[in-house]
């Protein structure tokens, strides 16, 4: 049951007004924007550079233009850089239901296309675009995940059934697959399991207003392994989030009446379930696994709606949350532990913020020295000294040791020249010498010659 919070007001304004719990973390900072007339986030992500990059949809009411959107904030939360893809553009373009950051540190983003099916859009770094693919049909896409191979897989519905698609790195369509989900089933969350397959979570209607959850795992070619449907109580039972466990196993989170959450094994057998009230009117719109084997839930519904943040233990029972007077979208916890998260609604605004020790000073510019050489025939034998999670201090001179490093090389250096000068003085009074020696032998020769006849 979630601890006693005052509820926020039901409209929107310049400020989410995050009212944590007595044991939550306290909020650090918070950013408000927005793209066009208004805006809405949908996905976000924690960049390599250590800042977010989040992607949703902007509406422009005077050109009558609804399309996708990114934007980019520093570690600090600095804004770096917003985008907008609408009008001149690609006015085939929804909003975007998801966005991930590519090898190249560009980005990838996904939706629906308005006559087109779905779009894939990647961009480079800035955000400006440099190519779209279009995947025509009846696809309503809901995730993008980057795939362990360089491409990507779409999932969401076509026509009633779940919808999974899987393409290159240059968008280029290597397969797709739907699957019977029931009446009217819709597939909202998927991502790419530790076995390289596919896991896809939403709901069917099974008889009128009633829905079931719905779980479906595929292997790594799109081919259906097993399929899992769970019932809820009165009012329905709805997945809109999901993730993979530490254990191999799954969390499944959504609503109906309340907020609930769903674990299950590998196979996908309940392994338990929890309800939150307080939530009424809410689903659960992202689940992450948190550091400590607990769960962050991000819940609210679009539009002018009350939201939290709900962070759990590993069994699903609330330590803390955080109430808003907005939908909370998507979460991200960060190396330090704390937490940022993001979401908004249509009043004119969206929301970034962080808890204590989520902001992190961007990294230096690394001087351009030579990087170690490491013979094939001999690897390390430790193959984390290696990677680029090396700690600074390991690989990096001292500002110290860079400063007599520097006076070394120049005093041996200043010693080679004058070295060099020196031999070349003695060099030159040598030759000097040696001409004056051979002009005294040409002048002296005849009575040298003549000495020797004697």
């Amino acid at each position: 049951m979630l601890l006693p919070v005052a509820f926020g007001q039901t409209t929107g304004s310049a400020n989410a007004n995050p009212v944590p719990s007595p044991t939550a973390p306290s909020i650090e900072w918070q950013r408000t924007f927005t793209e066009g007339d208004s805006s809405y986030i949908s996905s976000m992500i924690q960049t390599s550079d250590g800042g977010w990059a989040l992607t949703g949809t902007s509406m422009y009411i005077t050109l009558a233009d609804i399309g996708p959107w990114a934007i980019k904030f520093d570690s600090m939360a600095n804004q770096q850089w917003s985008q907008p893809y609408y009008d001149g553009m690609n006015t085939n373009l929804g909003g975007a239901c998801s966005i991930v950051q590519t090898a190249d540190g560009g980005y990838a983003l996904a939706g629906a296309s308005y006559n087109n099916g779905t779009y894939l859009v990647k961009t480079d770094s800035q955000g400006n675009i440099q190519w779209t693919q279009y995947y025509p049909g009846e696809n309503d896409p809901e995730a993008l995940v980057k795939t362990a191979d360089g491409g990507y897989a779409m999932a969401g519905t076509n026509s009633g059934s779940f919808w999974l698609a899987k393409v290159d790195s240059n968008g280029t369509l290597q397969w797709s697959h739907s699957y019977a989900a029931g009446k009217d089933g819709e597939c909202r969350a998927m991502v790419q399991t530790s076995d390289g397959g596919y896991a896809l979570a939403g709901f069917e209607d099974t008889s009128g207003s009633e829905s079931s959850a719905f779980l479906i795992k595929t292997d790594s070619s799109g081919d259906m392994l097993w399929t899992q449907t769970y019932s809820g109580s009165s009012g329905g039972l709805q997945a809109f989030s999901l993730a993979e466990t530490n254990d191999g196993g799954f969390v499944l989170a959504g609503g109906a009446v309340d907020v609930c959450m769903i674990k299950t094994d590998s196979d996908g057998n309940v392994l338990w379930n929890q309800t939150y009230s307080g939530t009424s009117g809410e689903v659960a719109m992202s689940v992450i696994q948190t550091s400590d084997g607990g769960y962050a839930l991000c819940c609210g519904w679009f539009g002018p709606s009350t939201g939290h943040l709900l962070k759990t233990d590993s069994n699903g029972n609330i330590q803390w949350n955080i109430t808003l007077d907005d939908t909370v979208c998507s979460v991200v916890q960060t190396s330090s532990g704390a937490y940022v998260f993001a979401g908004g609604n249509f009043a004119g605004y969206d929301f970034l913020m962080g808890t204590n020790g989520s902001l992190t000073s961007p990294e230096p510019t690394a001087p351009q020295t030579p990087a170690p050489t490491v013979t094939p025939s001999q690897p390390p034998s430790n193959a984390s000294q290696t990677t680029t999670t090396q700690s600074p201090a390991s690989t990096l001179p001292s500002t110290e040791e860079s400063k007599n490093g520097g006076a070394t090389s120049f005093e041996g250096y200043l010693i080679l020249v004058v070295a060099l000068t020196v031999l070349v003085m003695v060099l030159t009074v040598i030759v000097i010498i040696l001409r004056r020696c051979n002009h005294w032998v040409i002048t002296a020769g005849v009575p040298l010659r003549r000495l020797s006849e004697l």
